[in-house]
């Protein structure tokens, strides 16, 4: 995937004199790169999530597990933080991949804070939506489609706001 958008950044940023504007191929790759991890936990987290706790009905083992001395609580968290926790390890093993801008420049370190940031709050936000439809819902497939259109359409109705300001900024700017 980083080839390939660094293949398409070095053919179409060229200067007039020939050079590769290497600043500008960095910020791509990274913005290439934390795009698809961003798609990529938009579409896993859900499917972790979902069925925490539909499954244990299915599964038959809810009462089972009701038997034990954590409170509701803990076992809420705790199967949120155990999906979780596999985000944060698919994020941290993608780092190496949003480091190599560094070698091309146009990147600094707190971006990459940023972007892990804002990646694993995302995580958190679609994780909490798994886990409670999955708290709703006996049915894990139910679970799972009331938690993937709630997502598209948190995400479609952020894209659209973010496009609506990109505007509104650009024509008070003009």
């Amino acid at each position: 995937f980083t080839i390939i958008i660094y293949l398409a950044a070095t053919s179409s940023s060229t200067t007039a004199t020939g050079e590769i504007d290497g600043g500008e191929v960095g910020r791509l790759l990274f913005s290439a790169v934390v795009a698809m991890e961003l798609f990529l936990v938009t579409f896993i987290t859900p499917a972790l999530t979902a069925s925490a706790i539909s499954g244990e009905h299915e599964r038959q083992t809810y009462d089972l597990l009701r038997t034990t001395l954590l409170p509701e609580r803990s076992l809420v968290w705790g199967k949120l933080f155990s999906a979780i926790s596999y985000i944060i390890l698919l994020l941290l093993a993608a780092i190496p991949l949003q480091s190599i801008a560094f070698l091309f420049g146009g990147v600094d370190i707190p971006e990459v804070y940023i972007a892990f940031v804002v990646l694993m709050a995302t995580a958190f936000f679609l994780g909490t939506l798994g886990v409670y439809f999955s708290a709703m819902s006996r049915r894990t497939l139910r679970a799972n489609i009331m938690t993937y259109v709630t997502a598209m359409s948190v995400a479609l109705v952020t894209a659209l706001a973010l496009v609506v300001l990109i505007n509104v900024f650009d024509a008070f700017t003009e």
